[in-house]
């Protein structure tokens, strides 16, 4: 059974097969914002009145992230905004991400405080998810606490493995991978996501500490881009990775090349 990996990072998907070979690139944000199935005028003015409105936050490590969607009674999702922040809550704590800074904090708040007021004007219900910086700092209930009290948005923090597996529901709806054996890497600020499932049962998930502000901070902390430091890096990401390179390839039941 071909094995499908999906690179997710910044706007666009890389659809490869396991031998590497590329088949086509799409526009993320084009994805993201066409209802599966197609949504018809028609359809919405049948569902009008049946529709319940959420406001997702993602709390990342590199970027905050508000989608607000309408859900119809048979399911159907349609967006009706979508926000991005880039405030790197990660940053400056040399890679390790062991402290939240005063600073990313400030903003951080300000930033959230902001996408409250967008999905109250949705009368939408808001749920936040934290992933890596908060996950690792061991201040991260300040930040929690401060938040819940000037907003009253609860800041849920999930593992690495969870993390995994809401991107692959999330990939299952907007990208047509249906009934094949898909491998869905996501790489983010401060972790990489690596997840194998078919028909939305997870057969495998890691959750790596490697992600774009994590890696700035370790190698490149001074601004300063050297073929020694990019070299040093990618040696790092392949230490990293071996082993999941091949408890990937056993699940699939695959060579890799």
């Amino acid at each position: 059974l071909t094995t499908k990996i999906y690179f997710f990072y910044k706007k666009y998907i890389n659809f490869m097969s396991i031998n590497n070979e590329l088949k086509t690139e799409v526009n993320i944000d084009k994805v993201m914002d066409t209802p599966l199935p197609i949504y018809t005028s028609k359809n919405k003015e049948n569902n009008k009145g049946n529709e319940t409105a959420i406001a997702a936050i993602d709390v990342g490590t590199n970027s905050f992230h508000l989608i607000v969607v309408k859900v119809d009674s048979n399911g159907v999702v349609y967006t009706l905004t979508r926000n991005r922040e880039t405030l790197r809550l990660g940053e400056g704590s040399g890679g390790e991400m062991k402290i939240l800074s005063e600073e990313s904090m400030k903003k951080g708040l300000e930033v959230l405080e902001n996408f409250k007021k967008i999905a109250e004007t949705h009368n939408a219900k808001i749920r936040a998810i934290a992933t890596s910086a908060i996950r690792e700092a061991l201040n991260s209930n300040i930040f929690i606490d401060l938040v819940r009290e000037k907003t009253g948005i609860e800041i849920e923090i999930v593992s690495g493995d969870e993390e995994g597996r809401l991107t692959f529901l999330g990939v299952s709806y907007c990208v047509p991978i249906i009934d094949n054996k898909t491998m869905i890497v996501d790489i983010g600020g401060g972790s990489t996501e690596t997840v194998i499932g078919i028909d939305n049962d997870i057969l495998f998930t890691n959750s790596e500490k490697l992600g774009a502000v994590r890696l700035t901070q370790r190698f490149f902390s001074d601004g300063v881009i050297t073929d020694y430091k990019i070299d040093k890096c990618r040696r790092y990401i392949r230490g990293k990775f071996a082993s999941i390179i091949a408890n990937t390839a056993a699940v699939c039941n695959s060579v890799w090349l």
